[in-house]
């Protein structure tokens, strides 16, 4: 199983996801997809009037508020993402760091070794 990391840029071009899908639904192995806010995460801030700055790629707020709007763009392209492989036929699971599953011991470790 591959392990591959789609950064800001790659998630920023609208005809990435589905030519990643079509690849992955030929390739037929497991593959875990792992992916921050992108800049999905950004403008949810700067509708807020925020501009705070990125550090290692990792947005840096004061505010309980900011951080849930980063967060619930990033849930959103965790959709968007799940959605575009199961249209192209690539069966998927959606999890987050905050997943009610991902916080029971080993759950992460179990779903991995089924791929």
């Amino acid at each position: 199983m591959s392990v591959l990391f789609l950064d800001p840029y790659f998630l920023g071009d609208p005809l990435f996801l589905p030519g990643l899908a079509r690849d992955l639904a030929a390739r037929g192995e497991g593959m875990v997809l792992v992916h921050g806010s992108g800049e999905r995460g950004e403008r949810a801030l700067e509708a807020q009037g925020l501009f705070p700055t990125a550090i290692d790629g990792v947005w840096h707020t004061d505010s309980d508020e900011a951080r849930a709007a980063v967060e619930r763009a990033t849930r959103e392209l965790n959709r968007q993402i799940a959605a575009e492989l199961n249209e192209a036929g690539v069966a998927s699971i959606r999890a987050t760091g905050r997943s009610r599953r991902a916080r029971r011991r080993g759950w992460a470790r179990r779903w991995l070794r089924a791929w």
